[in-house]
């Protein structure tokens, strides 16, 4: 399975938990709108803008299945001696 695919269905698997969480929390509905807003915002902000959204989330994905690779490829290097 290809690790772009995977690491993408985790994290819209995480954000529909999230968002079905917030759905049915106890907290109105202009609390939880205003918290959403909010960390909205804070992430945006954090990632440098929306535009550089999806570049980092890319890179993020190159990186970490970059490590994997690197790290089976290594594992499977010891186990052919």
């Amino acid at each position: 399975m290809n690790s772009k695919i995977l690491i993408g269905g985790l994290l819209a698997g995480a954000a529909i938990g999230t968002a079905v969480g917030l759905l049915l929390s106890p907290a109105t509905r202009a609390a939880t709108k205003q918290k959403l807003k909010k960390g909205a915002r804070i992430l945006t902000d954090s990632l440098g803008g929306a535009e550089n959204l999806k570049g980092t989330f890319n890179r993020g994905v190159d990186e970490v299945a970059g490590k994997g690779k690197r790290v089976i490829d290594s594992t499977s290097e010891r186990v052919k001696v």
